[in-house]
């Protein structure tokens, strides 16, 4: 598990970006074929509503108060330290605490969805009210079992194995799609079984994962320890990430509520066939800057800073690369979105060139952030995140409802709030890599 020199880093890591882009790949090829596929089953209404059902859901992650990400750094350095007893006890304890706020969170949420006006939320009366809150209920459910069984991911990401993280995505994708392809040929219509089949497969990744690490690694198998002496170490750097994520809800799962609202359900289909298109490149990003995050973390604790360095320089050229591609994909995905969907979402060309924008943009700083993120040094990435935040909601929505800009409004928004991300994180980054005095920016 443990790497020993940059040499060996660098040989894994070379492994994992390799592994992780053959399974993204045909992860993402499952993906790209169940949008279609999705949106005949459902139609753009229905299809709507379902993005929008997976935004609020994706807030549960947000709950477990940053402990997941507290897990992979603080297990990294144990490993880079060498105290595997230190190892087991933070996985021991990160299961059985995520695991208790799983379980109070779905006891409370399942029934306060039943309070709740769906239809005024995703703005919609073809569905009826309590249709909608089973729909929502039954998402809570297998939302919240894999909030738990994900910790996996966490304790893979901090041995330098996010090639198996990704893998697990390819077997949920492709069991996504299988699902969606059988309901497509067998039932009318349904949100029901849309949200049950996407439960199943969601989990069906993790729980894979789950079995081949720990049947492997029996020793770090978690057992009950609710140790708050345990906990708190991992609760010290996981709420510094909670602030983040945080901002970062605000930032990007509003996006979707702004069109729903100003737009209605219809809008969010056209949105997110582009925001899916362009995720190629922030997923193509993901699988190079992925198993960097506790590479830097044990590069920083065994103090080699030769590694960072080169590391941060193909990182850079890279980039380049991947600007390349997002204009690239800007100019052809007119066509690209006709033959993807056939034809079913007519796409304006001022959403895809705001989209291309958003992407060239959001790529630049994540390179930043994986790093600072791996080192522990957020205080700042924070300020900028509530920063982003502070701008983003009010600017999006007063350029929806106060230009012709429709959707693209929304993006140009969130573009613009990321604006002081591209400055600060840099510089930040090259304090650190030069072990200058950091003042403000040490944390």
């Amino acid at each position: 598990m443990v790497q020993v020199s940059g040499k060996e880093r660098s040989s894994n890591y070379i492994s994992q970006v390799k592994k992780s882009v053959t399974y993204k790949a045909a992860a993402v090829a499952a993906s790209f074929i169940s949008v279609p596929i999705m949106l005949r089953y459902l139609g753009n209404e229905s299809y709507g509503i379902w993005s929008t059902l997976l935004t609020l859901m994706s807030w549960v992650v947000f709950f477990d108060l940053g402990i997941g990400n507290g897990l992979r750094n603080k297990l990294a350095q144990s490993i880079a330290t060498n105290r595997p007893d230190e190892a087991r006890a933070y996985i021991s304890a990160s299961y059985s605490w995520i695991g208790a706020i799983s379980g109070v969170l779905c006891a409370a949420l399942v029934i306060a969805s039943y309070f709740v006006p769906w239809q005024r939320v995703f703005n919609t009366t073809s569905l009826d009210n309590s249709y909608l809150s089973t729909v929502v209920a039954t998402a809570i459910f297998f939302v919240l079992a894999n909030f738990w069984i994900s910790l996996i991911n966490q304790i893979l990401g901090s041995i330098q194995k996010s090639s198996l993280v990704v893998l697990g995505q390819l077997i949920s994708n492709a069991g996504g799609l299988l699902a969606v392809y059988i309901l497509y040929l067998t039932t009318s219509p349904s949100l029901l079984y849309m949200t049950i089949s996407y439960g199943l497969s969601l989990c069906a990744g993790n729980i894979a994962l789950s079995i081949y690490h720990f049947s492997r690694h029996k020793g770090s198998r978690p057992r009950p320890l609710f140790s708050l002496g345990v906990i708190r170490p991992l609760l010290t750097v996981g709420l510094q990430f909670f602030g983040i994520q945080l901002a970062a809800l605000a930032f990007f799962a509003t996006d979707k509520i702004i069109i729903t609202q100003v737009f209605g359900p219809e809008s969010v289909a056209v949105y997110d066939v582009v925001f899916k298109l362009f995720a190629v490149v922030t997923l193509a990003q993901g699988l190079i800057l992925a198993p960097l995050w506790s590479a830097y973390t044990d590069a920083y604790h065994r103090g080699d800073f030769t590694w960072i360095r080169a590391a941060f320089k193909r990182q850079i050229a890279i980039y380049g690369a991947t600007s390349i591609l997002t204009i690239v994909m800007a100019a052809a995905a007119p066509t690209i979105i006709d033959l993807w969907t056939g034809f079913a979402v007519k796409v304006p060309r001022y959403l895809i060139g705001s989209m291309a924008i958003y992407i060239i943009v959001a790529t630049w700083v994540n390179i930043f952030a994986i790093f600072l993120n791996g080192v522990q040094k957020i205080r700042v990435s924070f300020l900028v995140s509530v920063t982003a935040v502070t701008i983003n909601v009010p600017l999006s929505i007063y350029l929806a409802t106060h230009t012709n800009l429709n959707v693209a409004a929304v993006s140009i928004g969130t573009t613009i709030a990321l604006l002081p991300g591209v400055f600060l994180g840099p510089y930040q980054a090259i304090k650190i890599i030069k072990q200058k005095d950091l003042g403000i920016w040490s944390h």
